[in-house]
């Protein structure tokens, strides 16, 4: 009688490999759930205007992006507010946006147009140059950047929106312009030039040299890098605006 060459299973070995696909299974469903929650917690994490913890997520992965994350406590304790952030934004942000030029107004963060215009040719300066050389820049009301994707965000200056609406008025209010129509060129240009003329509160200044000084004591090329490209939204998250 013929027997086949092929081996019979055996019962142990057959035992054995269950458990290890068992084991594997098991191994693979808790990653996936892992992966999941991750997941699940990021978006919770993600507000409507795109960012995380104050983040945006273009930096999200950065160096520069968690230490500015950290500076963000330093600055919290500051009473900075809406009008404050828009004071600082609109004047050290440039027209640029998103691939057009806003008219008479500001919209992201040129990193080294900045530099040139708070460094004037140094290699650092100090809190007090700071607040000096950002008083000397002129303001622009910042535009608030329309939608989250950016083929949403080139249409910012089509729309034409400026940020903080009511701050916007009430500014003008206490400049003595009335109540001036946004779109009114005219009008826009007029309440810059007003609050051009203003002094920055040292609480504006404060946060801004704590959320950039990488030594505590000045200010750099490379610290102001980290601002390039931000807009109104990224930036009043940053400094942690209410």
């Amino acid at each position: 009688m013929l027997h086949s060459s092929v081996p019979r299973p055996q019962r142990g070995n057959s035992r054995y490999h269950a458990v290890l696909l068992a084991a594997g299974t098991i191994a693979l469903l808790c990653a996936a759930s892992v992966s999941v929650s991750s997941q699940n917690a990021l978006s919770r994490n993600i507000s409507r205007r795109n960012v995380i913890k104050s983040s945006p997520l273009a930096w999200a992965t950065s160096t520069a992006a968690l230490t500015l994350i950290k500076k963000n406590a330093a600055a919290a304790d500051l009473s900075v507010t809406k009008y404050d952030t828009v004071s600082l934004f609109g004047r050290i942000a440039t027209s640029s946006c998103y691939g057009k030029i806003a008219n008479r107004a500001t919209c992201q963060i040129d990193g080294e147009n900045l530099m040139g215009r708070l460094l004037k040719g140094s290699s650092s300066i100090s809190k007090e140059q700071l607040k000096e050389n950002i008083r000397d820049l002129q303001f622009e009301w910042p535009l608030k950047p329309y939608g989250q994707e950016k083929e949403n965000k080139v249409k910012t200056v089509i729309l034409n929106k400026p940020a903080e609406l009511s701050e916007w008025k009430e500014a003008a209010r206490r400049k003595n312009l009335g109540d001036p129509f946004y779109l009114n060129a005219s009008g826009r240009e007029k309440l810059n030039k007003a609050i051009s003329t203003e002094e920055l509160t040292d609480d504006a200044v404060d946060a801004l040299f704590k959320i950039l000084s990488s030594d505590g004591k000045s200010i750099r090329a490379d610290d102001i890098s980290r601002l390039s490209g931000m807009d109104w939204y990224a930036f009043s998250d940053l400094l942690g605006s209410p």
